[in-house]
């Protein structure tokens, strides 16, 4: 009994001790976790505002396919490894290669600045 008691005092010293060290790698795991939520949240919104260019053949949604196209997915797919997972998780990679293209036709009609190749862009994904 005086054994189990001891065993059961050291482990609550050590983890009130540890506690402090603990929260601080849940804070860390947990704000890293929340932000790539956010930046995953943004970069498919901003898809979605995309595809109205494609349809309409207008730029009023530009803005939006730059911020995916130049933003969100060379940084998503900075890492990605061929034959590796989706790094854009939900979204289908023919629907962006699509995209990509319709929108490379439109900034084309409107004398914009063609986007770098897609392949460049995805980092070899697409």
């Amino acid at each position: 009994m005086g054994t189990k008691f001891g065993i059961g005092v050291l482990c609550f010293i050590l983890g009130v001790a540890g506690y402090p060290v603990w929260y601080r790698i849940y804070l860390k795991v947990t704000i890293e976790m929340t932000e790539e939520q956010y930046q995953n949240y943004n970069g498919i919104s901003d898809f979605g505002y995309c595809l109205p260019t494609t349809i309409s053949e207008t730029t009023s949604h530009m803005e939006s396919c730059d911020k995916f196209f130049l933003g969100y997915l060379p940084d998503k797919t900075k890492d990605y490894q061929p034959g590796g997972y989706n790094p854009l998780g939900k979204l289908s990679l023919d629907q962006v290669a699509n995209t990509y293209r319709d929108v490379q036709s439109v900034r084309s009609e409107y004398n914009l600045k063609s986007y770098p190749p897609l392949e460049q862009l995805s980092h070899g994904l697409l």
